[in-house]
């Protein structure tokens, strides 16, 4: 028996290198489609980061008013839901029954 491997008889093609990932490369396009997917949201995240980061500082959204505090029409000060009349002297109007 012979230990030489057999002469291919088609010389190797060499294939283009995918930028991304540096293997060989199957698709037309010189690039991987999943690295040039991840290439590409890279690109946008630094995009928005960016535009973020040039924006000027947005106003702060109104804090939310819990459920279980209600707010006085005279003095505005807040108070338990269960509260029938203000520290300021104010009686809420109960619910009817």
């Amino acid at each position: 028996m012979s230990d030489k491997k057999p002469i291919p008889a088609a010389p190797e093609v060499a294939r283009k290198r995918c930028p991304v990932c540096d293997k060989a490369v199957y698709s037309a396009s010189g690039i991987h489609p999943q690295c040039a997917l991840s290439r590409e949201s890279a690109e946008q995240f630094a995009a928005q980061k960016a535009a973020r980061e040039a924006a000027p500082a947005a106003v702060a959204a109104p804090a939310v008013k819990p459920a279980w505090l209600k707010t006085c029409p005279v003095c505005k000060r807040q108070s338990p839901s269960r509260r029938f009349a203000c520290e300021c002297g104010h009686k809420f109007a109960s619910a009817p029954r």
